[in-house]
């Protein structure tokens, strides 16, 4: 993705790509920017958020066969360009979603719809809200570095009885904790091992999920 001598090739338009693999959230790059989404996706890793990045190449016609991919796989999806947000590829990626009936949380990064200054590139992406960190901080938000640690400290457990419920207007991520901690406590203590971290993990998640 950055490495940009290298031979051409044929690419069939309508075409895009998936760049790197992930299983929390689908990062929607195109153009340049698609480096940007690449190394917020890394940045993410060390987050404990698998973070999948794709680069979609062409807006018009936008790769219908890789999104029923994303939209298949990912309920969280980010979008980034360097245009206007309104009209644009996130918009292109919305009414696809919506058409194909998918229930996906969608946030659109790019130019938005009001008086930008002028400024140097770098400037302009923190003005506008895309660059790196700016996309991590987009996944961050949507909840998914609070479930991953719930996940990671509920363990196996965790993985079986915690579960994504809903998420808010404020884009949180609401965790639905499965325990039946007092009844499962009582039959199989020695496997479940429900000590006071795990009870605030699970008032924590129960916070979010009313909150």
């Amino acid at each position: 993705m950055t490495e940009w001598k290298t031979p051409l090739r044929k690419v069939k338009v309508g075409t895009g790509r998936r760049v790197r693999t992930g299983d929390d959230v689908a990062i929607l790059g195109i153009g340049h920017l698609g480096n940007h989404a690449l190394k917020a996706a890394e940045q993410l890793e060390a987050d404990g958020i698998s973070a999948a990045m794709y680069d979609m190449r062409f807006v018009k016609p936008i790769d219908e066969t890789l999104l029923h991919e994303v939209f298949g796989k990912f309920d969280k999806v980010i979008t980034v360009e360097d245009g206007c947000i309104q009209g644009g590829m996130g918009s292109a990626v919305l009414e696809f979603a919506a058409d194909q009936g998918y229930a996906a949380r969608v946030v659109r990064l790019g130019v938005p719809d009001r008086w930008i200054e002028h400024g140097t590139q770098s400037e302009l992406y923190s003005e506008c809200g895309y660059n790196v960190e700016d996309i991590a901080a987009a996944a961050r938000k949507l909840g998914l570095q609070l479930r991953r640690v719930v996940y990671r400290e509920l363990g196996g457990l965790g993985r079986e009885a915690a579960r994504r419920e809903r998420l808010d207007g404020r884009g949180r991520v609401g965790l639905l904790i499965h325990l039946q901690a007092d009844v499962a406590h009582r039959e199989r203590p020695a496997e479940l091992h429900v000590g006071p971290r795990l009870e605030v993990l699970a008032h924590l998640a129960e916070a979010l999920l009313v909150g």
